[in-house]
């Protein structure tokens, strides 16, 4: 069988400007104390939607894509620009407090870290984040006179069955002469799990 094997002309350019934007958000939350020595907290935010902008467009230059024996020119301004957008989402957080004696309490929370990648814009926003994150924290804090120390642990963890591949770097497929990076989209799956460390110090000045 013929395999067609694919190259690339990099378009190098420097000193280009890029705009990120971030969508509107609006937050409220709420603290209880249940007894003296246990609080819960809460909170819920809304971000706004986002649409379709460009983040950074190169200058319009010619760069040639295919095989060496027949390549093709393309504009460097269609091809390598960087777009971004965003969906609407709603996330929440909860978080208990536990005084265990006047020099130690105790913490657990959860949060929400839902994907804005938007699926119905006619361009694919290369940015986003496809997948939807939760995390849980636990901790204990330690308080003297002069200071306070803190340590925890922070496990987040997402999965996503439909992720969207707009990229296939996969030079030994058979494709067409004009084929580039993004002419073989489809679907996969992925997952995330991430374990952070949190350690804080406040010293407090007399």
């Amino acid at each position: 069988p013929t395999i067609a094997y694919n190259t690339i002309t990099d378009d190098r350019q420097e000193n280009l400007d890029a705009e990120y934007k971030t969508p509107l958000s609006i937050a409220v939350g709420l603290e209880y104390m249940i007894v003296p020595t246990t609080r819960v907290a809460g909170t819920i935010e809304w971000f706004a939607e986002q649409a379709l902008y460009q983040v950074m467009t190169p200058e319009p230059k010619e760069m040639l894509v295919g095989r060496s024996s027949d390549k093709i020119a393309v504009n460097s301004q269609n091809y390598l620009k960087v777009e971004d957008a965003a969906d609407d989402v709603v996330n929440f957080a909860i978080a208990v407090e536990q005084a265990f004696n006047n020099q130690y309490k105790g913490y657990l929370s959860f949060r929400t870290d839902f994907s804005t990648f938007n699926l119905n814009q006619e361009e694919t926003a290369y940015i986003s984040n496809n997948l939807d994150i939760y995390h849980t924290t636990i901790g204990i804090t330690r308080k003297s006179k002069e200071s306070e120390l803190a340590v925890g642990l922070t496990y987040s963890f997402g999965h996503q069955d439909h992720l969207l591949r707009p990229v296939n770097l996969d030079p030994l497929s058979a494709k067409s002469e004009t084929d580039f990076l993004f002419t073989s989209p489809g679907e996969t799956s992925a997952k995330y799990h991430a374990l952070g460390v949190i350690v804080g110090y406040t010293y407090f000045f007399k």
